[in-house]
C-alpha cells in the first residue's frame, strides 16, 4: 500500500476513525471513574468497618476493667471467706457505643459480630441480675442460701469477664489483620490501582 492509497483510505473513513477514537476515550473514561467510584466506597467501608471496631473495642476494655473489678472485689470475699453483695450498676452507660453502631455492626466480620452481642448479652444479663441478686442476699436470711446466691453471681462475673475478653482478643486481631492488609495495598500502588 502506498502513502497515497494509505491517505486516501483514512480520507475516506476519518468520520468512523474520528467517531471509534471518540467512543473509545468515552468508554475509557467511564470505566477509570467506575474503578475511581468502586475504590472511594471500598475505601470509606474500610474505614467505617475500622472506626466501628475501635469505638467497640474502647469500650469493652471499659467494661473488661469493670468486670476484672467485679471479679477481683468477689475472689478477695471468697478468700476471707465471705459473701459480698452484687454491686447494682446499669450496663445502659457502658453499652451507648454499642447501641449506637447497630447500623454499622454488619461492617465487621460474622465472628467478630456473633462474639460481640455475646459479650454485650452477658454483660446486660448481669447488670440486671445484679440488682435482683442484691435485693435478694439482702433480704435472706439462710447463710447457705446467701453463699449459693454469691457463687451464682461470682459465675456469671467470670462468665461475663471471658466473653468480653474474648471479644476484646478477636477485635484486636481484627484491628491488626486490616492494617496489615492496608499497609500491603499501600506497598503495591500503582498496580493495584485497576483491581477492585
Amino acid at each position: 500500500m502506498t502513502r497515497a492509497e494509505l491517505y486516501g483510505l483514512l480520507k475516506d473513513f476519518q468520520g468512523l476513525i474520528g467517531t471509534l477514537v471518540g467512543f473509545s476515550g468515552v468508554c475509557l473514561t467511564l470505566i477509570v471513574n467506575a474503578r475511581l467510584a468502586e475504590r472511594k466506597r471500598t475505601t470509606e467501608i474500610q474505614h467505617d468497618r475500622a472506626t466501628t471496631r475501635t469505638a467497640i473495642l474502647s469500650e469493652l476494655l471499659v467494661v473488661e476493667e469493670q468486670l476484672r473489678e467485679f471479679n477481683d472485689v468477689l475472689d478477695e470475699a471468697r478468700k476471707q471467706l465471705s459473701t459480698a453483695r452484687p454491686r447494682k450498676f446499669s450496663a445502659e452507660s457502658t453499652s451507648r457505643t454499642f447501641r449506637s453502631a447497630i447500623g454499622r455492626i454488619g461492617l465487621l466480620d460474622i465472628d467478630e459480630l456473633k462474639q460481640i452481642v455475646k459479650a454485650y448479652s452477658l454483660y446486660e444479663i448481669l447488670s440486671e441480675r445484679s440488682a435482683i441478686m442484691n435485693e435478694r442476699m439482702q433480704s435472706e436470711a439462710d447463710p447457705s442460701v446467701a453463699e449459693l446466691l454469691f457463687q451464682s453471681y461470682r459465675s456469671d462475673v467470670r462468665d461475663a469477664l471471658l466473653e468480653v475478653r474474648s471479644a476484646v482478643e478477636l477485635l484486636r486481631e481484627a484491628e491488626i489483620r486490616d492494617n496489615l492488609k492496608r499497609e500491603l495495598q499501600e506497598k503495591r500502588g500503582f498496580r493495584q490501582w485497576f483491581k477492585p
